[in-house]
């Protein structure tokens, strides 16, 4: 790949872009710092992804973001399943 490539990709006045939450996962937090899957009150909404309370699994993996949209739909549409546990390869 020649100059014009590197011209291309690369830009000609960069500048400082902080991510200041990227280390947010390593934080120690307490369960009320994190919203529930589903909130008390909600009827039809759910939270997904790792920033959400799950007390019985361990956050920043994508077993927990599965976890996380697994119990939201089985508890909003009334599911009687248990969630199954990922086994760590």
């Amino acid at each position: 790949m020649g100059e014009a490539y590197y011209d291309a990709v690369v830009p000609k006045n960069p500048s400082l872009r902080l991510q200041p939450h990227v280390e947010r996962e390593d934080y120690r937090m307490g369960a009320e710092d994190r919203p529930q899957v589903i909130p008390k009150g909600a009827e039809n909404f759910a939270f997904l992804s790792q920033f959400v309370e799950i007390s019985e699994d361990t956050g920043f993996t994508v077993e927990y973001s599965a976890h996380g949209a697994m119990r939201a739909v089985y508890e909003m549409f009334g599911f009687e399943k248990e969630i199954p546990q990922f086994a760590m390869a």
